[in-house]
């Protein structure tokens, strides 16, 4: 029991020196600079993961940014208090609505990066395959069913040499040589054509995603800190304003609790205990049980991220379905049978038949050239997943990290919270003063009117 007092006191020591104007003495200024450093180095590993993770660059320079991230805020905590208040809040900020849409700014652009690629790729493959196929179709016209036609007429001229049709008008030779060419010169220029332009085209495209998603990952990085900062930046301001006492002002704390109960002690009016009404109108922080306007915001806390879930979701659908089409196509041209081109020329001499039989198969589609189709769902889903799972735990913790960012708040500027103190207690009394008074008016708006009944005959 004797070293948990003392951990806690000395915990309490060290939020102090923290929250509080630098102290004179070289055990105060120690104390403090060892509590910025190490604030300051938590700050700079938590950005040298997210860089890393995010591969936002590479991790020598990472470890770079993050060194000098760590000294620069080492220095400023030990020198101002409103950065130490600013920091604190930056990182309460991160699970709160700040936070949440710097996650969906991400995760959106994990989706769209990811399926667009995938989408063109795929497109890519169906355009190569075709190509593919036509120029097999080309070359197989050389040799089927050309080859058929020299042998067909290989064997008429054998049949003809045999049967002699017209010995004394024509004489023909034991043998002849039969040859073929095909005049694709035309096509062949145009297949090489179209292969050039889209591969011209594959490699304008490629190109310009490749410096879209590099552009783009550290965009969304910096985007998405620039939320969070711009969103702390703007709680701060509006709490420190002049009328920063009427905002959000609606929590009753411990140091409400001991002003009121000092104005009882005076004999002064007091606000507590809370009726029925202001109980649902004010909360009673630190608490976990959530009131009416805290499920409310816990609420408008999880309507952006199922809308955009909604959008992730459309989005892997259309990469899922032109994947999908692609696959089904490949499955039943797959499973398409040869054409069997029967070949049969026959020759009646003197009542004699003879006859030539071929046969050769024609696929429709050349079966080395057939797309296939990509998808990388698990490269967007992963990372997804983790983002899901982080904005459900900060729904769940919104309405908590709402009361702590206050309560940090008061801690670093005492005179501002003494302030909205005195604005809440006599903003309660002045409601119970008019509830009183038009209570009270009609009361006797009813009295008047029984009155005035009870005199009608």
């Amino acid at each position: 029991m004797i070293e948990f007092t003392e951990v806690m006191r000395l915990w309490l020591h060290l939020m102090d020196t923290f929250v509080s104007e630098r102290k004179t003495g070289w055990k105060n200024i120690r104390t403090l600079l060892l509590v910025c450093c190490i604030c300051g180095l938590i700050l700079g590993s938590t950005l040298l993961l997210i860089l890393y993770a995010s591969e936002t660059c590479t991790f020598f320079i990472a470890s770079v940014i993050s060194v000098a991230i760590t000294f620069a805020m080492s220095s400023l905590l030990f020198y101002s208090k409103h950065v130490r208040c600013f920091s604190v809040l930056f990182l309460l900020s991160c699970g709160m609505r700040e936070g949440r849409n710097a996650l969906i700014t991400a995760g959106t652009g994990i989706v769209i990066f990811h399926d667009i690629k995938n989408i063109f790729t795929n497109f890519r493959n169906l355009a190569d395959s075709i190509t593919c196929s036509l120029e097999a179709k080309r070359l197989s016209l050389q040799v089927t069913p050309l080859d058929h036609y020299i042998k067909t007429i290989q064997w008429i001229y054998n049949q003809s040499v045999f049967s002699r049709p017209f010995p004394d008008i024509v004489t023909l030779s034991n043998k002849v040589d039969v040859s073929a060419s095909v005049s694709d010169e035309k096509l062949k220029l145009k297949l090489n054509k179209t292969e050039l332009q889209i591969q011209g085209i594959v490699d304008d495209i490629s190109s310009l995603l490749e410096a879209t998603f590099y552009v783009g990952r550290r965009l969304i990085f910096v985007l998405s800190l620039a939320i969070v900062l711009i969103g702390t930046g703007v709680f701060l301001r509006r709490y420190l304003s002049k009328n920063g006492r009427k905002f959000d002002n609606i929590y009753i704390t411990k140091h409400f609790i001991e002003f009121d109960e000092r104005k009882r002690k005076e004999g002064k009016p007091c606000v507590l205990p809370l009726n029925k009404k202001e109980k649902h109108e004010y909360i009673t922080i630190p608490t976990l049980h959530l009131s009416c306007k805290e499920r409310k915001r816990v609420g408008l806390f999880f309507l952006p991220i199922l809308m955009n879930l909604g959008l992730w979701a459309l989005f892997m659908a259309i990469d899922f379905s032109l994947y999908w089409l692609i696959f089904s196509v490949k499955k039943h041209l797959e499973n398409l049978p040869e054409q069997n081109i029967p070949w049969l020329i026959s020759n009646f001499v003197k009542g004699t038949k003879s006859s030539f039989s071929a046969s050769f198969k024609i696929s429709l589609f050349e079966p080395d050239c057939m797309p296939t189709p990509v998808i990388s769902l698990s490269k967007a889903w992963i990372p997804l997943s983790i983002i899901i799972v982080v904005l459900l735990i900060l729904g769940m913790l919104s309405a908590a990290l709402t009361q702590l960012q206050l309560l940090v708040s008061a801690s670093f500027y005492p005179d501002k919270e003494l302030e909205r103190i005195h604005y809440l207690h006599s903003k309660v009394l002045k409601k119970r003063s008019k509830a009183r008074t038009k209570n009270v008016e009609w009361k006797r708006n009813v009295m008047v009117t029984k009155f005035f009944n009870a005199l009608a005959p």
